[in-house]
């Protein structure tokens, strides 16, 4: 973990973490913040759900309790909304805040026209390889000088634009990676095998895959070849 703060710094405080899970990333992650506050930043923490945001609302009240103000979006948290305490929690040096978002929050246009021009801030991603997606990717027009991703897998797979948008945005990889095999060297997590089961389908079943399979098919082929959001929906079916 302190390899990887320094190696960020070094990287002018750019980078994303590729850590195993059960590596630590949110502490980790949290001494950046804790870097940002202390040099007068405000600090931006996008995730891809409810459920991480109130995990990070715990970790950040945990690490710093009640010095830092926080602010919270997305979720059925609307405070921000209210004239500028989204800015004003990210732009006062005096006592720099956190918020932290969801990413459909953070992309959507009355978010963003409060954080476009905001340079001076720290941006953390956690699960950074959502944010590449059509939907979340305008979160990366926000200028911010200081920048942090953070994946245990960070390329999104099937998408190669995507991926090029968050190595461009955060500058790659801050090295070296940590990856499973260095989690489970080190303890962190457990030796695992997997074991291969087959299921068949029944009719109805067989019908259907055929059926989503010549969909995906043709979703493909009037798309020039690209994997667009209803042809991934499909697969995913």
């Amino acid at each position: 973990q302190s390899a990887a703060i320094d190696g960020w710094v070094a990287a002018g405080h750019r980078g994303i973490f590729e850590h195993a899970t059960g590596s630590g990333k949110t502490i980790t992650a949290l001494n950046c913040i804790e870097l940002a506050v202390r040099d007068g930043r405000g600090v931006l923490v996008v995730v891809p759900s409810v459920q991480l945001l109130r995990q990070w609302e715990n970790g950040v009240r945990a690490f710093f309790g009640g010095e830092v103000p926080l602010v919270l979006a997305g979720g059925g948290n609307d405070g921000w909304r209210r004239g500028s305490v989204l800015r004003d929690s990210l732009t006062d040096t005096r006592r720099p805040g956190v918020a932290i978002s969801v990413m459909a929050t953070g992309a959507s246009e009355d978010f963003l026209k409060r954080c476009r021009d905001l340079e001076r801030i720290l941006l953390v991603a956690d699960e950074v390889h959502r944010i590449g997606s059509p939907t979340q990717q305008r979160i990366l027009e926000i200028p911010a000088d200081w920048r942090l991703g953070l994946s245990a897998t960070w390329e999104r797979e099937g998408d190669p634009a995507g991926t090029r948008l968050i190595e461009e945005y955060f500058r790659g990889v801050v090295p070296p990676p940590y990856t499973l095999a260095d989690a489970i060297h080190d303890g962190h997590l457990c030796k695992y095998r997997y074991f291969v089961h087959e299921a068949c389908l029944d009719d109805d079943e067989q019908t259907e895959w055929d059926d989503l399979s010549k969909r995906i098919g043709q979703s493909i082929a009037r798309a020039g070849g690209e994997l667009t959001e209803p042809v991934k929906r499909l697969a995913i079916k």
